[in-house]
């Protein structure tokens, strides 16, 4: 045998192959990435919609429609008040949207760097951020059906996919980035609490409920993150 054919031997044998470690289909990246595009498209929707429906004359006729009553408040200083909060919010669906559309794309993208770089040289696709974004995504989907036990199970999967040591850090990490995803809808709206108050004379009330609300998101997240964390955590120990 001529030593050009045993070169080509070599090229062609699987042991030359770059060793590397992929988990997850390629397939599931697009399919991600189109489902974040379409729920991001979606809320633009939303956004456009409540901005430009949601005027005096709207929220004045849902006001007196639904007969609403709230505490503290008439029916006019709470028109008066609705007026900049669902502009606000209106702003917080399109930014959502916006961060959503964006990171479909660079998601894709990356993935797609990653897999080829991979292909070339070898190593694993089961990157740190990757394995974030399977496991948040199976929390989501849990979540959605079983409240409460989402992030366990997510952490736990995004730690069992990920090919290195931190499972716990991989866990608290996919409980974050949900939280991470809708942080500007929870400014927005917060923004609008105080735009709203601000309206009718009331900044320090409106502030106060926006510092609630913020609160409240900030505890959800970290609830969320020590639950990922554990099921990272449970996941690495039996492994």
């Amino acid at each position: 045998m001529s030593n050009v054919d045993v070169r080509q031997d070599e090229r062609k044998s699987p042991s030359n192959s770059p060793d590397s470690h992929d988990p997850v289909p390629g397939v599931i990246d697009w399919i991600l990435g189109i489902l974040a595009g379409i729920v991001g498209l979606s809320l633009t929707g939303v956004s456009a919609l409540i901005y430009t429906r949601a005027d005096e004359e709207t929220i004045r006729d849902i006001v007196t429609d639904e007969n609403v009553e709230p505490n503290g408040l008439t029916q006019e200083e709470l028109i008066t008040a609705a007026e900049p909060f669902t502009d606000w919010l209106a702003i917080g669906f399109g930014v959502t949207g916006l961060v959503l559309v964006g990171f479909a794309v660079a998601f894709v993208y990356k993935r797609r760097q990653t897999r080829r770089r991979v292909s070339r040289q070898g190593g694993t696709t089961a990157t740190f951020p990757s394995c974030a974004v399977y496991g948040a995504t199976v929390a989501s989907l849990i979540s959605s059906v079983i409240p409460g036990i989402g992030a366990l199970v997510g952490g736990g999967v995004g730690a069992h996919l990920y090919d290195g040591d931190s499972s716990v850090r991989l866990g608290a990490a996919t409980g974050l980035f949900s939280f991470a995803i809708t942080l500007p809808l929870l400014v927005c709206i917060g923004a609008g609490m105080v735009a709203g108050g601000a309206a009718i004379s009331e900044a320090g009330g409106g502030a106060l409920i926006a510092g609630v609300v913020v609160v409240s998101g900030l505890v959800g997240a970290a609830f969320n993150a020590g639950i990922g964390a554990l099921g990272g955590y449970i996941a690495d120990r039996i492994a």
